[in-house]
């Protein structure tokens, strides 16, 4: 695959404090990468960097198969750049003239420029917006704006800084979905912040987890999601029980784990060698309640000791002489009745359970 951009020994300090350091990074042409961690993690420190309007104190960029000196980068470079940010940060004018802002600027003649803005306000659901003045509109449509004037500009690279992170739900959704399908048929190479991970299946073909300014897991979106290699990584992308075990004897090709503290044992999954401290990782979703187990399935015995709605599933924490969280759907939920103080058995498949260095 063509390489868009790549990242060679790249340090960001300020205050003499290393606040990003990136031995390699590489992002291929029409490749959608997501960016996740948390806050202070050097994030938009990264994502300026690829914009070429942050400095590295030290490392090498390569954007579009030419090496550049990031802040102002040559300006044929820059130009093949757009960006989106959380807040739209439009100008105090009608619609149609923010979107057409850029192409004015670079001088595009006006039929071709009213073809484009036309495309992209249609594309974006705002045609019926061109006249309106930007401070009338709502969040969404805001947005919606943004994102068609960095399209306008048919750039080679898409910068978004968590496009989504201001909006409701359902708006958010719809917003999503479209911008997941205008990406997929662009093939256009697009780098995206987000603090949701479950934006990454639907935008990303790959993700990058970013924490204390190095990136400590980068691979295939849904690989990332589904086997985090650390407990800082787990928590990032959902993953709601983190339990400290300690890895004990293999049974019928599973390894048997004990929670510290407890006298808990439990099957997972597991490379590392016997008596090696770890953390169990198990999402609160791929735990039922008072279900008959499968064959070697951990049953764990506790007590609701709280209930939390959480969108379609509702959340029971449980006390099972260690804290777990299980999520079930509603519709179970109602029908068993469940409430504080209830004594019930979670249970789980130990492929499910996994196992990663402390």
């Amino acid at each position: 695959m063509t390489t868009a951009i790549e990242l060679f020994d790249l340090q960001v300090i300020k205050n003499n404090r290393i606040i990003l350091d990136v031995p390699h990074f590489q992002i291929h042409k029409g490749q959608v990468l997501g960016i996740m961690g948390p806050n202070g993690a050097g994030k938009s420190t990264l994502l300026k960097v690829l914009c070429l309007l942050e400095a590295p104190a030290r490392g090498t960029i390569n954007f579009l198969g030419e090496t550049v000196n990031p802040g102002l980068g040559p300006i044929h470079l820059r130009r093949q750049l757009a960006a989106v940010f959380q807040e739209p940060l439009l100008l105090d004018t009608t619609v149609w003239d923010n979107v057409s802002l850029g192409l004015k600027l670079r001088g595009t003649p006006r039929p071709q420029l009213q073809d484009q803005v036309s495309y992209w306000l249609n594309k974006l659901n705002i045609e019926h917006l061109a006249r309106q003045h930007a401070r009338t509109l709502s969040g969404g449509e805001a947005q919606r704006t943004s994102i068609a004037r960095a399209l306008v500009l048919e750039p080679e690279v898409l910068l978004l800084d968590e496009p989504l992170a201001s909006l409701d739900a359902p708006t958010k959704a719809s917003l999503l979905e479209e911008l997941a399908h205008i990406l997929q048929s662009l093939k256009m190479t697009t780098v995206f912040v987000t603090h949701d991970y479950m934006e990454l299946p639907f935008l990303a073909h790959r993700a990058a987890i970013i924490d204390r300014g190095n990136i400590i897991q980068e691979g295939p979106a849904l690989e990332v999601i589904n086997n985090p290699n650390s407990a800082n990584v787990a928590s990032l992308v959902g993953v709601d029980n983190i339990l400290p075990v300690q890895v004990g004897a293999s049974s019928q090709g599973e390894m048997k784990v004990q929670i510290k503290g407890t006298g808990t044992k439990l099957f997972g999954i597991a490379r590392q060698p016997v008596g090696k401290e770890a953390y169990a990782l198990l999402r609160s979703d791929e735990i039922d309640l008072d279900a008959l187990p499968g064959p070697q399935w951990n049953a764990v015995e506790g007590i609701i000791k709280r209930i939390t709605p959480q969108g379609a599933h509702i959340k029971l924490s449980l006390d099972c002489g260690f804290s777990l969280n299980v999520a079930i759907p509603q519709k179970k939920y109602f029908l068993k009745k469940y409430r504080i103080g209830d004594s019930v058995t979670a249970v789980f498949d130990p492929a499910r359970l996994l196992i990663v260095n402390k």
